[in-house]
């Protein structure tokens, strides 16, 4: 039985209710999870794409009752959260959306969170990708950030100490605890959902107000 569906830029993700993920559509990003590319059939561009729904392999952790219960894709990246909080992230990584270097919150090899300045662990409940950057919630309500950040959709006021891609715009490639918003004083609040437009992202509260930031040339951040 299909518990959820996301999708990508051009690929799709399908979780059922046993926790099984299944994927198909382009790959050549490695957006799929599928160990092999050699035998997909290519695109007019020479690309490799899977035309039917393949089950992924189930991601390294160290439960072997590993059970996925959430997913979401990026244009060429996907995640998924197991019943344990673990965040898995596989695909297109070059603007940091993939959050697999160390500092911050960090993800291990196998799935984990923790948070290296407590070395505290880390139950994600909640995750939202956008084009290139993707955004999770924590079992406590907090906000973590990475990926591409020029429009402002990770939340963050000060770019400048950030690394750059091969188009000169600023990335982080580190999850990192939103504290506020716009520079403001204020308090970062609780956060229970979040979403994630190309270049703009959406924050709700338990109480139902709703932030946002990133991208507003046509109005989408409200």
């Amino acid at each position: 039985t299909v518990k959820q569906l996301a999708g990508g830029d051009g690929h799709s993700l399908l979780l059922t209710t046993q926790g099984e993920m299944y994927s198909w559509g382009a790959c050549a990003c490695g957006q799929l999870g599928l160990p092999d590319l050699s035998a997909l059939p290519k695109d007019l561009e020479d690309y490799p794409f899977l035309p039917l729904p393949c089950r992924i392999p189930m991601p390294t952790s160290s439960r072997a009752d590993l059970r996925i219960v959430k997913i979401a894709c990026g244009d060429a990246h996907s995640c998924a959260i197991s019943d344990a909080g673990e965040l898995f992230t596989w695909g297109g990584g070059g603007c940091g959306q993939l959050g697999l270097k160390t500092g911050g919150l960090s993800k291990d090899e196998d799935g984990s969170n923790h948070d290296h300045r407590t070395n505290a662990p880390i139950r994600i409940v909640a995750v939202a990708c956008g084009k290139a950057h993707t955004v999770c919630v924590s079992a406590s309500h907090e906000v973590y950030a990475f990926g591409a950040g020029a429009c402002g959709q990770l939340g963050v006021e000060n770019l400048t100490s950030y690394p750059h891609d091969d188009d000169g715009y600023p990335y982080q490639p580190l999850p990192v605890k939103l504290d506020f918003f716009d520079g403001t004083a204020l308090h970062m609040p609780r956060i229970c959902a979040v979403s994630c437009g190309d270049s703009h992202t959406l924050f709700v509260t338990p109480q139902g107000d709703v932030f946002a930031c990133g991208a507003n040339q046509c109005g989408q951040c409200g």
